[in-house]
């Protein structure tokens, strides 16, 4: 799910003029490093670890996750100033969209004010599809 949503999001860097990155080290605090499954910046050029908050960040659970493993993440997140994150559950095949304080499931990702999104569906149709 990593590899497939760093490859959409890398197809429309151009186009929505930005830059996603895997496994980026983000400082959100004086102590703390995170490494997001992915993280989309404006485009430019970017320090080694993000000192500043991204546009976005993804986080995919992975079986051994925890719900409060989640809301720690997320609070370090929203504590640096993150404004979007996108949880996506392969096991359920769902997505929830944190904006600002509010949580939504959803079906198509997106980013309001820009035209990144992401369709799951898609994304799940292309896990599921024949492999040689």
């Amino acid at each position: 799910m990593q590899w497939l949503l760093a490859n959409w999001i890398a197809t429309h860097e151009s186009q929505w003029g930005v830059m996603g990155s895997t496994e980026q080290q983000t400082r959100v605090g004086s102590f703390r490093v995170r490494i997001p499954d992915l993280v989309v910046v404006k485009a430019g050029p970017q320090p080694d670890v993000l000192q500043e908050p991204p546009l976005l960040v993804v986080e995919i659970l992975s079986p051994d996750d925890t719900y409060s493993d989640l809301e720690e993440r997320v609070a370090d997140y929203r504590n640096m100033g993150i404004a979007a994150i996108w949880t996506i559950d392969p096991k359920t095949r769902s997505g929830r969209m944190c904006l600002g304080d509010v949580w939504k499931s959803a079906r198509r990702l997106e980013l309001p004010g820009t035209q990144i999104y992401v369709e799951l569906d898609d994304l799940f149709s292309y896990l599921d599809r024949p492999r040689p």
